[in-house]
């Protein structure tokens, strides 16, 4: 199981220029959390301790952990991500699964670049913060996820610099959107009548909010616009009744 989980602040310790924290309480797994190499980084399937010689496996990379890298290649043997939905997996693996084994490796996801229109009005899935392990994608595309009426929840890749037009529009259900550090630009009617979303954090990269963006998004009560923003669309806050 490879997951992507959140960056902290030390490590437990270093090899081969890899931060490594264990996994909980368990000395058996570690999650990578940092690193201090330049280039390429390959990830192994374990690492050792250097202060005691335990090795233990590598199962998790945090959200953050190569946010300034490119050319991050995983092991031959690279795990298979475990979904919360088991909906949002059956597409996933319809889609991106190039070996058949009926499971989506973090391999088969970095190499994914575009979703298509694989989730578009898909009323079923609930909750795909996995979409962060999908390391290759640079963008949301415009409709990518609209219509899902039903998503709750989900994690945008942090390389994503763009959240297309309607990308999220009529995912009433959405309480929660993690927006990647790099997003630049939030397109026309993004998230337009996300009725249950209740917060956004804008990145410090952001500059352009489009029209209507979060227009309808009645239950955000608070938001705070950067002076780095350019560009805030005609009614990209429009019927947002709850904000303070």
């Amino acid at each position: 199981m490879l997951l992507m989980a959140s960056t902290a602040s030390a490590w437990d310790f270093i090899w081969d220029n890899l931060c490594y924290n264990y996994k909980g309480m368990s000395t058996a797994e570690v999650v990578v959390v940092g690193c201090m190499k330049t280039g390429n980084v390959i990830i192994p399937s374990s690492a050792t301790n250097p202060s005691n010689g335990q090795k233990a496996r590598v199962v998790e990379i945090s959200n953050s952990a190569f946010a300034n890298k490119t050319g991050i290649e995983m092991p031959p043997s690279s795990p298979a991500i475990e979904f919360a939905d088991a909906n949002v997996k059956a597409i996933c693996v319809a889609n991106w699964d190039t070996n058949g084994d009926d499971e989506l490796t973090y391999r088969e996801a970095m190499a994914v670049l575009d979703l298509g229109a694989a989730f578009v009005g898909d009323t079923q899935i609930t909750s795909f913060t996995e979409l962060r392990s999908f390391t290759g994608l640079t963008s949301i595309a415009p409709s990518t996820f609209k219509g899902c009426a039903n998503l709750e929840d989900i994690i945008i890749p942090q390389k994503v610099t763009t959240i297309g037009q309607e990308a999220f529009v009529g995912c009433a259900e959405l309480k929660s959107a993690s927006l990647p550090s790099v997003l630049t630009t939030i397109g026309n009617s993004a998230f337009q009548g996300c009725a249950k979303l209740e917060s956004i954090t804008f990145p410090n990269a952001l500059v352009t909010i489009g029209d209507h963006a979060f227009d309808g998004c009645a239950s955000i009560t608070n938001f705070h616009i950067l002076n780095r923003v350019k560009t805030i669309g005609e009614g990209a806050f429009a019927n947002c009744t709850a904000n303070t």
